[in-house]
């Protein structure tokens, strides 16, 4: 559906190319800094919290769309990533480590 609204403009064909970019890149190195700063159980946990919410969210997304429009979707999308925003404001950056393995080598 974004194709089509935006194929008309090769400034909206470049904000859909300059999106997938970055969520791509995301969805490659999100697991992969999970994998070196946790260990064990802690790796499936991440993961399996990062596809259930892709889930969670599209659920959500299209129960608000259908029940209240797609305003209040944008709305409730736009109010997550706020909330989100200030909540990663308050975050630290991580020190830069080696991966450590579970036999503690």
């Amino acid at each position: 559906m974004g194709f089509w609204l935006f194929s008309s403009s090769i400034w909206g064909l470049g904000l859909l190319l300059l999106f997938f970019t970055g969520f791509n890149l995301l969805e490659a190195t999100l697991p992969s800094l999970v994998s070196k700063l946790a260990l064990g159980a802690i790796r499936g946990t991440a993961t399996t919290s990062q596809f259930s919410g892709a889930f969670v969210g599209g659920l959500l997304g299209g129960w608000v769309h259908a029940r209240f429009g797609e305003t209040s979707a944008f709305l409730l999308g736009a109010g997550f990533i706020l909330a989100w925003l200030l909540l990663a404001g308050s975050m630290e950056v991580p020190a830069k480590t080696d991966a450590i393995s579970p036999d503690g080598r």
